[in-house]
């Protein structure tokens, strides 16, 4: 198994060297290597709330390396999500988190370090696709423009939208006034 460092890293140093090749100059937070350990073992948070200016970016890079840790050993490795949905509440926000991960990805397209190269052949194995191995979709507007997201299911994609672009309009409304309570709701598909 090659590796980013010599012989088998441990989880630790796996994520630690990932992001720094990736976010350099940067280095991980101690709530970051946390999270990632988290990931891996298979207790992926079902919401991340923290306030302005922690990080919350930065989840993007995480699922991405725990995502590649998976790949490097599909056999010992608990599996993790092949889909991370980003859901904020405003439009900004979308556009914002989907340039960062767009550079982000063509940073792992382009970059030829040993490091990054370990880490996109390892997101090649959970894809199982040479060329495209992460992707990255901005939902927009009420059209859906482009529907391959949506019929790739091994293909390791960021799905970024607001609140309404997420969920259904019609579901939030009937939320709404129920007194915002769905247990009382009636499921239909």
């Amino acid at each position: 198994m090659e590796g980013i460092l010599p012989g088998n890293p441990g989880p630790a140093d796996f994520f630690t060297q990932g992001y720094e090749a990736l976010r350099a100059p940067y280095t991980p937070m101690k709530w970051m290597e946390r999270m990632f350990v988290e990931i891996i073992a298979g207790k992926p948070p079902s919401l991340v709330d923290l306030p302005t200016g922690t990080g919350k970016t930065e989840l993007v890079i995480i699922w991405l390396l725990a995502l590649a840790w998976y790949g490097r050993d599909e056999a010992e490795h608990t599996p993790v999500p092949r889909r991370l949905v980003w859901v904020v509440n405003r439009r900004v926000l979308v556009q914002q988190v989907f340039r960062i991960a767009d550079d982000l990805r063509a940073k792992l397209v382009s970059n030829e370090s040993a490091e990054l190269k370990a880490v996109r052949d390892d997101l090649r194995k959970v894809s199982g696709e040479a060329n495209e191995f992460f992707r990255v979709v901005e939902l927009r507007r009420q059209i859906v423009q482009d529907r391959d997201w949506a019929i790739r299911p091994a293909l390791p994609q960021l799905i970024i939208g607001t609140v309404d672009q997420i969920g259904s309009r019609r579901r939030f409304m009937v939320f709404a006034m129920n007194g915002n309570r769905f247990a009382d709701l009636p499921t239909r598909a």
